[in-house]
């Protein structure tokens, strides 16, 4: 489901496989959710019954704006969308969470030049880093938290639009 160069498997198998891990878990009432940090055909996502898609909206962007549609689906079944926006990299020290916020107002835009209607998105965000943060030195991953924060604390203070 990720970079087709690298892709194996077809639509309906990569379903198959999820659906065998997330139909146990939402038996037993567990919120699912899944994290892709790739380009990935999100349509094949938005169609499975997750209550969370995680992906890096920071490097992978276009690839969710390309498939608006399916993203929107989703969101009015109740979906959440975790926004990866801060880097997980040396590029963090250069950020702000103003400028991320710049960017994210930007991929809005871009959004609803698609159709997508970005009010539904804001109100169903969960802001993250772009991807994991686990194998990061402690100083530089302390300071993706902090932006995180930052951005978090400007999108509830100006109630979903952070610029």
């Amino acid at each position: 489901m990720g970079d087709p160069a690298h892709n194996t498997l077809t639509r309906e198998a990569a379903a198959a496989a999820l659906l065998e891990i997330i139909h146990p878990l939402k038996s037993l009432n567990v919120k699912v959710g899944v994290h892709v940090c790739a380009p990935a055909d999100w349509s094949i996502l938005f169609a499975l019954p997750l209550d969370v898609v995680s992906f890096d909206a920071y490097t992978y962007f276009d690839s969710m704006k390309e498939q608006a549609q399916y993203l929107q689906d989703f969101l009015l079944r109740g979906g959440k969308l975790a926004w990866g926006l801060v880097p997980t990299s040396e590029e963090a020290w250069q950020t702000t969470a103003d400028g991320l916020a710049k960017l994210f107002e930007q991929q809005c835009s871009a959004l609803q030049a698609c159709s997508l209607d970005v009010s539904l998105l804001r109100r169903n965000i969960i802001w993250t880093p772009s991807c994991g943060t686990g194998m990061l030195e402690q100083k530089l991953a302390r300071h993706i938290y902090r932006l995180l924060t930052e951005l978090a604390q400007l999108h509830e203070k100006n109630n979903g639009t952070i610029v």
